[in-house]
């Protein structure tokens, strides 16, 4: 649950979140030892302070053809878990995604949904569930999320749940802790780099930014993409906007290497990021304690 300061646990009691994150390493590699392959390095970035943790592992499987990102998410409060536009308001064109996270003086931030379909931020619905995209994910104000199918959304039940954020875009990966095996793949039958996100419980939640059209990293295709998040062990997972679009971005910098945009550098403008911080409830970022470290391997 929150408490009224928007903490993440019972009572208001902070989660343990630093003694999580130094225990993360050991335990990621062994629930994953038997989908994954080993990371090209231990750890590729990491922050830790008071209250948030972000660590981040590159893996490539050269047989495959699959380079990815998998950045590990743990906060003690909902506050540090934002969802930004376009130079700084809904409607607002794009952005290029490092002056975006910079802006936000986000510490971790991936691709959003593009501002498709259903928008809701801050509690405000600022745009309609539409009928193109199939999936939709949602963040509660207690730090749960959800996944449901577009014909499964009702706003007025979200409202009510206290909805905090949401995306849509898909198609949906896993809920309820079972990986959705039924959908018609359609155009996601076809690799392509992909940003995708899933949740394990409050508090805690992942991003994969998967690298995509060149020759060693061809990117994945719907049952890779449910393979990967199943094999992460996420409750609820869902694929948001990929392609161009599929960037990762640390302290401000791209983490991953996105497509290339014609004969421009990776990447396109974007017009959302989900903003991972020290936030206060202001918005301002909170003084912290962080430390980070890089290793090659990308």
């Amino acid at each position: 649950m929150i408490s009224s300061n928007g903490s993440i646990g019972g009572n208001g009691v902070k989660r343990p979140v630093r003694i999580a994150c130094l225990l993360l390493a050991g335990a990621l590699l062994f629930a994953c030892r038997a989908s994954l392959p080993e990371p090209s390095s231990d750890v590729f970035r990491r922050y830790e302070s008071d209250g948030l943790c972000v660590e981040i592992r590159r893996y490539a499987d050269e047989e495959a053809r699959q380079v990815y990102y998998v950045a590990d998410i743990r906060l003690s409060d909902i506050r540090f878990f934002r969802a930004g536009f376009a130079n700084g308001a809904f409607g607002q064109g794009t952005e290029d995604a490092e002056a975006f996270s910079r802006r936000e003086n986000a510490v971790l931030a991936v691709n959003g949904s593009f501002n498709t379909g259903l928008v809701i931020r801050d509690g405000v619905l600022y745009q309609q569930a539409d009928d193109k995209h199939d999936a939709i994910l949602l963040l509660y104000r207690d730090g749960s999320m959800e996944t449901l199918a577009r014909e499964d959304f009702d706003l007025a039940a979200a409202q009510a749940k206290g909805v905090l954020h949401a995306w849509q875009f898909g198609p949906l990966l896993m809920h309820g802790g079972k990986p959705n095996r039924t959908q018609a793949q359609g155009s996601f039958g076809i690799r392509h780099s992909r940003i995708l996100f899933g949740y394990y419980e409050p508090g805690h939640y992942v991003a994969v930014a998967v690298d995509g059209r060149r020759k060693d990293a061809i990117g994945m295709n719907f049952d890779e993409m449910v393979d990967l998040m199943e094999g992460l062990g996420c409750k609820e997972a869902m694929n948001l906007d990929g392609g161009l679009s599929a960037i990762m971005t640390f302290k401000g910098e791209t983490v991953n290497d996105p497509p290339k945009n014609g004969a421009g550098s990776g990447g396109r403008r974007l017009a959302d990021m989900l903003l991972f911080g020290k936030y206060d409830a202001e918005g301002s970022v909170s003084p912290s304690d962080a430390a980070d470290t890089e290793q090659p391997g990308k």
